[in-house]
């Protein structure tokens, strides 16, 4: 299902940025660009049947290429480059929406590599706990960042509006809905495996190597990480059933602090 999910959305790619094949024509018509786009679904088929797409997204010079593409389509569309003379822009902007059907992909192929690797790993352990704080380090400081960019719009548009307006809620509330819904992911209890590649919190990894040690006192168990875009990973030691268990495991690859 997963690679389903990937192959479609490689198909979706390469049948945006065919569209502009259309500009080619004297005058585009709905129908040619839909050819166009028909034309592009079959052959991103046909070609992601014979690949691994994991694989062959796997390569930075093809992430980079597919980002090349649309974003060359999408500058030509709005006009921003040189456009020569008979080639209509129209199709040419469509095939830039390409930009967003590619990280799409590429987000879908690392969730999927993710994934496989978790279902190959072996559990040592696992346990279910919450958080020890209501949020953890990053995604505090990603929610602060957030609500700050929306702030800033939000006083831009009132600053240029001269009052409240529609444009300042529909800056705030899309802002404020990412910020109150990171807050509420991490406050429901989580399993927690300890595997062989390290410790798997629902589909994220966090491999050994991401962590220094472990701590346990009478409130919380910590797994200290020390670069800072890795927040530390704490669980209530309350919620955890079999602590002496979890340290054992831990022990076996990580230096208590």
């Amino acid at each position: 299902m997963r690679n389903a999910v990937l192959r479609a959305t490689l198909i979706s790619y390469v049948a945006l940025v065919a569209v502009p094949l259309a500009s080619l024509a004297p005058g585009p018509t709905p129908p040619l660009i839909a050819g166009c786009a028909l034309l592009g679904a079959l052959v991103g088929t046909v070609a992601t049947a014979r690949i691994d797409p994991q694989k062959w997204l796997d390569t930075w010079s093809r992430v980079i290429a597919g980002f090349a593409l649309p974003v060359v389509w999408l500058v030509l569309g709005l006009g921003i480059g040189p456009v020569p003379d008979g080639v209509a822009s129209g199709p040419l902007f469509v095939g830039g929406f390409g930009i967003v059907a590619w990280p799409v992909a590429i987000l879908t192929a690392v969730y999927c590599e993710q994934m496989e690797r978790i279902e190959d790993a072996t559990v040592e352990l696992s346990f279910e706990a919450r958080p020890a704080s209501a949020v953890d380090e990053r995604v505090a400081n990603v929610a602060a960042i957030v609500l700050g960019l929306v702030t800033v719009v939000a006083v831009v548009v009132l600053a240029l509006t001269g009052g409240f307006d529609d444009g300042l809620f529909l800056t705030w509330l899309p802002g404020m809905s990412v910020v109150l819904l990171l807050l509420h992911d991490q406050q429901d209890s989580r399993e927690v495996q300890i595997t062989d590649i390290g410790i798997v919190v629902h589909s994220t990894i966090h491999e050994w190597d991401t962590i220094a040690s472990y701590s346990l006192d009478e409130e919380e168990l910590s797994l200290s990480r020390p670069t800072w875009y890795h927040s530390t990973l704490r669980y209530d030691r309350d919620d955890i059933e079999d602590v002496e268990a979890v340290v054992d495991a831990l022990s076996k690859r990580l230096p208590e602090t």
